[in-house]
């Protein structure tokens, strides 16, 4: 699924949740399981335990973190009754199990299996509802971490794959540029590309897109508007695929944010240039002295205004407009109508506008 196998995704799920340790409880040798352990182990440095018996899991029904997954049609009917004996007689174990086919079963504190329960990336299926309907003192819910069906293939990978919206997407990115990065990271993601490959190639477009503007004339103009539209796009699968994998980098999201504050700088620079001797001198100064700032003071007053205030901006539609999505949205449609010039100009006005009026207000208040 999107890469990696169920197995593997829920492993790393509760790895990154903080269980120390994962056993496998199998009733007999699954040969289909050594290359996807070995995976494990190689690329995730994740050992999965595995355990035959009820005798086995006895043994370590003591320990706190602790998950268990089964791989067994024939084995897990077999044990079920005992598992159940297991809960009954530890008050702070709780079991989710399911009812038919290779399911997994996962028993620990309340507490840790609800944390399990609650995140995006853990793989389940059967009627979600069930989560939140669930009896808080015996959790009862169906799983196949194998995938029973088509139809629960496409709602785990849906499922997925909506997680990775960010809560803090601006309005473009979120109703617009998402959907399209989304639809492109599910084929990209069976690739071998990275995401720092995916940053790199964003930059190149826009600089691509950049020439086009300083042709001058409308269709380059518009071709330039697309390309850059494009490249905002393709920007959102570098960290789409890095979640998805279970590989996000400290280096690739910086190596993103340079990128992006080049990009900007370049774009800008290339529509104020392709205006030089059509538009009086001082009107394309005006341009670089409001537009090349707009591009870094709104990103630098965010991050400096949560740093100094301890607490983020308000969280509507003004100072999302104020992101990188909607910054390069603007040139996009300025660019469908001949006027990314005029269009950008107006943006950058605005968002001084808002940052000196919006930032410079909330700050004397809190204060």
């Amino acid at each position: 699924m999107l890469s990696l196998s169920v197995l593997e995704r829920n492993a790393i799920t509760l790895r990154d949740l903080g269980f120390r340790r994962i056993f496998l409880l199998n009733g007999g040798k699954c040969n289909k399981l050594n290359d996807v352990l070995f995976r494990l182990n190689s690329n995730y440095g994740i050992y999965l335990e595995e355990v035959r018996t009820v005798s086995d899991v006895l043994n370590v029904v003591g320990e706190k973190n602790l998950v268990f997954f089964t791989f067994s049609n024939s084995f897990l009917p077999a044990v079920k009754e005992d598992l159940k004996t297991i809960i009954e007689e530890n008050e702070e174990l709780t079991l989710l199990q399911g009812s038919y086919g290779n399911v997994i079963a996962v028993f620990g504190p309340i507490d840790e299996v609800k944390k399990i329960l609650e995140n995006s990336s853990f793989v389940k299926t059967g009627d979600p509802h069930l989560i939140e309907e669930c009896d808080p003192e015996y959790v009862k819910l169906d799983y196949n971490p194998l995938i029973s069906n088509q139809e629960d293939f496409k709602f785990w990978e849906k499922r997925l794959l909506k997680s990775m919206i960010k809560s803090e997407d601006g309005i473009i990115s979120r109703h617009f540029n998402r959907k399209i990065s989304l639809f492109m990271t599910r084929f990209l993601i069976k690739t071998p590309v990275t995401p720092n490959m995916i940053s790199l190639s964003s930059f190149l477009i826009i600089i691509l897109a950049a020439l086009f503007f300083l042709r001058g004339d409308y269709i380059s103009g518009l071709i330039g508007g697309i390309l850059a539209q494009f490249s905002a796009i393709l920007d959102g699968c570098d960290g789409e695929i890095a979640r998805l994998k279970h590989r996000p980098s400290k280096f690739g999201a910086f190596f993103d944010t340079m990128l992006d504050r080049y990009s900007d700088i370049v774009l800008i620079a290339a529509i104020g240039f392709s205006k030089i001797g059509l538009y009086p001198l001082y009107l394309v100064l005006l341009f670089y002295i409001l537009a090349l700032p707009a591009q870094i003071i709104s990103g630098l007053a965010r991050k400096e205004f949560t740093l100094r205030y301890n607490t983020p901006p308000p969280d509507n539609t003004f100072f999302r407009l104020t992101r990188r999505d909607a910054r390069i949205f603007s040139i996009f449609l300025g660019a469908l109508f001949g006027l990314a010039f005029e269009f950008t100009l107006i943006y950058s006005i605005f968002v001084h506008t808002l940052v000196i009026s919006g930032y410079l207000k909330l700050a004397r208040e809190l204060d």
